[in-house]
């Protein structure tokens, strides 16, 4: 083997090893990514993982042949010549220029079908209002007689439909574990038939108002957590909600008023490490059953619509 060709060598094996430990470092320490909760997150996690094996890849195919050529071809002491000169490479240059177009143009037909697959409507979603203001959030079912609520109430494996507005400035619905998040605008506050609150009167079409949409479908039984993702004023670090993803038998009672859900304590942002569950709500995760029974001293929840 000649002594070209050696190098050449090294370094091919080189790269794939550094990109792994690159990717795995990334994917693993700076950009650790919360449990998965809908059907999106898998989806939008496989472009994060993507672009992260790329970003690991083009590190490592830049770093390693330069520490490589620093640490091999050392100049001697004593050794005054100069290297040879290398002035041109137009296979190299055509190379270095139309690979990265590919990629770009690859990376971005990627991104196209993975959003139109994560915004696709879906023929049984079920369509939930959100109301969005400083610094609450609260959720209408007008399926279910224009029941309110100030937690989100998900049933497990059926998809979403959000409809959402804001009463007074821009906000944004974000829960981590769902991957999906969506800036929420207000409507004209003069009107009030834009205002989710009117119940079976709201009609934005006369004012051409287009609630803000999105579409997910939760796969994993447990609480979450909805934060502003928006700055929205002085209590924007507490604009937080429960999401509750229950079971088929529970969201069924919860309807019917027999399935009381935990109060929400209004707590600061839930610990890392913990997939986004809150402390004071760890008792009624999927590890516990998540069917704690009502205590006595506290009453069915009863419509507020």
């Amino acid at each position: 083997m000649s002594k070209n060709a050696k190098h050449f060598s090294i370094v091919g094996i080189l790269i794939p090893i550094v990109t792994a430990i690159v990717y795995y470092t990334i994917s693993t320490f700076f950009f650790e990514l919360p449990e998965a909760a809908s059907a999106e997150a898998s989806i939008i996690d496989d472009l994060f993982n993507g672009h992260y094996i790329l970003i690991a890849f083009l590190f490592a195919i830049v770093v390693v042949p330069l520490v490589y050529s620093i640490s091999v071809f050392r100049q001697e002491e004593g050794d005054e010549t100069d290297a040879p000169h290398i002035h041109e490479n137009t296979t190299l240059e055509i190379a270095w220029t139309v690979l990265p177009i590919f990629l770009v143009i690859g990376f971005g037909i990627w991104g196209v079908t993975n959003y139109n697959a994560v915004i696709a409507s879906e023929p049984d979603e079920i369509t939930i209002y959100v109301q969005g203001y400083k610094w609450d959030w609260t959720f209408y079912y007008p399926d279910h007689d224009y029941k309110s609520d100030q937690a989100l109430v998900l049933q497990e494996d059926v998809p979403v439909l959000l409809e959402m507005q804001s009463s007074d400035v821009i906000h944004a619905f974000w829960v981590p574990g769902f991957r999906v998040k969506q800036d929420v605008y207000p409507y004209d506050t003069e009107n009030q038939a834009l205002n989710f609150a009117s119940g079976p009167d709201y009609d934005p079409e006369p004012y051409h108002f287009k609630p803000q949409v999105m579409r997910f479908t939760p796969v994993k039984e447990g609480v979450y957590r909805v934060r502003c993702a928006e700055i929205c004023g002085t209590s924007h670090y507490s604009m937080l909600a429960n999401v509750f993803v229950l079971s088929p038998s529970n969201y069924q009672a919860w309807l019917a008023g027999d399935y009381l859900l935990p109060p929400d304590p209004n707590l600061v942002n839930s610990q890392p490490g913990e997939g986004y569950y809150l402390d004071a709500l760890n008792d009624f995760t999927i590890e516990n059953g998540f069917t704690p029974p009502p205590p006595p001293e506290l009453a069915p929840v009863e419509d507020e619509g």
